[in-house]
């Protein structure tokens, strides 16, 4: 009797445990699945950008609903936007930095990640304890908590999120661009326009590509608690 029970016990172990193994992976895998679908969209959405002049050489009506889709979100002057086949994008040369620049971190991402962990991996034999999973951790200034509880394997695409300094250095540029040319102090160029764009842009997907990833870990880490037989939240007891 005592034989079935502990068998018994043995196979609910495994079961359970062989669960917990599948909602792992299926978390990281869907993780990755939602990176390459963001990935998707915002080539899309470029590629409307720069295919709106041919969109519109080929049929004027398919051309106007593609300009008038991007006219919420763009003055789209002529003399401020890029051209071709006789046309001008989409939207206006700064708009078209932010998005381009934007799609290049998205793909950038991962391989900045990469690169981060190996340097990190090899400077020396103490930042081993830093990883989580494959996921290199600094010791001090985490910007997510959920970084700090470890335990389980984490997504080679979460990282924590940088400190907001750095957005707002790569914002102000554009700002102060915009007033100037705004208070006729020094009119902004085609250049400024792309390099402060392009510079704003790159940045952003190191702010919302951690906060994704990271409601995708912590719903991860629900169903792994829930499959255990854990609560899902910590609750004082008095």
């Amino acid at each position: 009797m005592t034989f079935v029970c502990v068998a018994a016990d043995k196979i609910h172990y495994l079961t359970k445990s062989a669960i917990v193994d599948t909602l792992r992976r299926s978390a990281m895998e869907i993780t990755r699945r939602v990176y390459f679908i963001l990935l998707s969209l915002v080539a899309v959405w470029c590629g409307l950008i720069i295919a709106a002049p041919l969109i519109n050489g080929v049929s004027e009506s398919a051309g106007s609903l593609v300009y008038q889709f991007f006219s919420r979100i763009c003055h789209q002057l002529d003399e401020r936007s890029f051209h071709l086949a006789g046309g001008k994008f989409a939207v206006c040369i700064r708009c078209s930095a932010i998005y381009f620049a934007f799609f290049a971190g998205i793909v950038l991402y991962p391989f900045v990640n990469i690169t981060l962990r190996r340097r990190r991996g090899a400077t020396s034999p103490s930042q081993k304890n830093l990883l989580i999973g494959n996921l290199p951790v600094p010791t001090k200034n985490v910007g997510t908590p959920l970084l700090q509880q470890g335990g389980e394997k984490s997504s080679s695409l979460l990282r924590p999120l940088p400190s907001r300094r750095w957005l707002l250095l790569a914002l102000l540029p554009m700002l102060v661009d915009v007033f100037l040319g705004f208070t006729g102090i020094h009119a902004s160029t085609d250049i400024t326009r792309l390099v402060t764009g392009s510079l704003f842009g790159v940045v952003l997907p190191w702010y919302i590509l951690p906060v994704l990833f990271e409601s995708l870990e912590s719903l991860s880490k629900h169903w792994i608690r829930t499959s255990k037989g854990e609560p899902s939240y910590a609750r004082k007891t008095e």
